[in-house]
């Protein structure tokens, strides 16, 4: 699509391609069943779905994004506030770094075989 753009408008400005960018971090984190995601000062922030109840905790996308932060706990750390759960990812410089880290989790993910339907 950037492409596109460019291709027909010109360079897009440092601002457009920040908003691309966001909405692609938020794709990647909806295609995980992530609620937000936020990048601020080095950090990622990524929330799971409010309801515990949910049944996405149950699933092997959930199960399998805590298998794959359980091997890193010096970037990853999961935490639970107010009844949310949320994921810290250190060391995240901007949202290119951001949409990396969510393909890595994502091919994480694939690689692995379902333990049960979803």
């Amino acid at each position: 699509l950037v492409a596109e753009l460019e291709d027909r408008f010109g360079r897009m400005p440092k601002e457009a391609r920040a908003l691309v960018d966001v909405v692609r971090l938020r794709w990647r984190a909806m295609g995980l069943g992530i609620e937000k995601a936020k990048v601020k000062n080095g950090l990622m922030l990524l929330w799971f779905p409010s309801d515990g109840r949910s049944p996405y905790y149950k699933s092997h996308t959930f199960g399998a994004i805590l298998k794959y932060v359980s091997r890193n706990p010096a970037k990853f750390v999961l935490k639970q506030n107010n009844n949310k759960v949320y994921l810290t990812v250190r060391n995240v410089e901007d949202l290119g770094a951001a949409c990396d880290t969510l393909d890595a989790m994502k091919a994480a993910i694939v690689s692995e075989k379902p333990t049960s339907a979803e």
